[in-house]
């Protein structure tokens, strides 16, 4: 973000920005061994597990829960309701969001080594508790969704995405085991991608029977303009300037038409996306011109820089050789990455601790496990 002088330096805000996204991407679950007196290296995994089953079914689901995805990808808001899950779902810049990245923020003034490596992560979380809202981190059926509903989009130009998007909903549309759904009930599985897309307009029916009409792109907006108001106050800028910056880009560019092509291009295909953000972003005053090159991301950029790897890493042969640290290793955007996460992890887990929802996690989850038990009780009997 850059406005008269105000703003992060370029170098600064791309190293929040790939945090941002790498969020998403750092799949290190293990601990990394290297050779020689170094000690070996234990990365915090950020990114969820996906559609993987069988790695799903290795894991803690209770802790795998609350390590990534109430810690990173859908942050619980503690805000009481009608049903029992409810404190656990995530609600717009509810819970710890803000304090995330307002505690990022600080560190940036204090000169921490990993002050932006923090905001990018804790960005990331905030911006998830707008799309990921009324969803939850843990398996359970609030996250239950109705996928005939999915498809009900408003705008033609949605709709004709359908064409595009059969092949990846046909992989993970509720195929049934045993009378069972393949897909876990964990944060938004269910609605696969929909809610990330900025795009598209949808509506689902949840676990209650309720329908959800959604415009994705009004969440974005929304949550742009929230994280944008703490950067700014971060950054010395008064309200009214926050205005003038929002009125400018109006007048100049015409605001919604140069953040339609940004977050409502109807366009599923990634690398398609990333040349018009690279396009439209240095048009604004969020992005130097000159940065236009520099608008690109390679997830293995930070651990190559940080690690060599032999070469049977590759071919799944990890367990036999190790890793070498490289010189910068200690001060290296991929432990600074790491060093971040792991801190944002305590802080979201004991957040949870001292809210009590580790409780009534435990409560909820003993009262799955029972049902489980006599739906496969009942299947075993037919």
């Amino acid at each position: 973000m850059w406005n008269n002088g105000k703003g992060f330096a370029p170098e600064q805000a791309r190293i929040a920005a790939y945090a941002n996204q790498y969020t998403d991407d750092s799949k290190q679950s293990d601990e990394i061994e290297f050779s020689g007196n170094t000690p070996n290296f234990d990365p915090v995994r950020t990114a969820h597990y996906g559609m993987d089953l069988k790695l799903i079914k290795k894991k803690n689901m209770d802790l795998v829960a609350q390590e990534i995805w109430m810690s990173f990808h859908f942050l619980p808001a503690g805000i009481k309701g009608k049903y029992p899950p409810s404190p656990l779902l995530t609600r717009p810049g509810k819970g710890p969001a803000k304090a995330l990245v307002k505690r990022a923020l600080k560190w940036i003034g204090d000169g921490r080594p990993y002050g932006y490596h923090a905001l990018g992560i804790a960005a990331h979380s905030f911006l998830d508790t707008y799309s990921h809202q009324f969803f939850s981190g843990r398996q359970g059926p609030e996250n239950e969704v109705s996928t005939k509903a999915m498809l009900s989009f408003t705008r033609a130009a949605d709709r004709s995405l359908w064409k595009k998007i059969k092949n990846e909903i046909d992989k993970y549309l509720e195929k049934k085991v045993l009378g069972l759904d393949v897909i876990p009930n964990i944060g938004h599985a269910e609605a696969v991608h929909f809610p990330d897309r900025p795009f598209l307009h949808w509506q689902y029916y949840d676990w209650k029977g309720d329908p959800y009409p959604i415009s994705n792109h009004e969440r974005f907006m929304t949550a742009f303009k929230d994280l944008f108001a703490m950067i700014a106050v971060h950054l010395g800028l008064s309200e009214a300037q926050q205005r003038a910056i929002w009125h400018a880009e109006q007048e100049k560019y015409g605001l919604f038409d140069v953040y339609y092509k940004l977050f409502l291009e109807d366009d599923w295909d990634t690398d398609g996306r990333v040349k018009n953000w690279r396009k439209i972003l240095p048009k604004t005053r969020f992005v130097k011109k000159s940065e236009e090159k520099n608008l690109v991301y390679d997830d293995d950029v930070w651990m190559d820089e940080a690690i060599k790897f032999p070469s049977a890493y590759e071919a799944g042969m990890e367990h036999m050789l190790k890793a070498e640290p490289k010189g910068n290793f200690a001060d290296s955007d991929f432990v600074r990455f790491h060093t971040a996460a792991r801190m944002q992890r305590e802080y979201v887990m004991d957040w949870i601790k001292r809210n009590n929802l580790n409780k009534l996690l435990s409560s909820l989850n003993r009262q799955n496990q029972s049902k489980g038990k006599k739906v496969l009780k009942a299947i075993v009997k037919k």
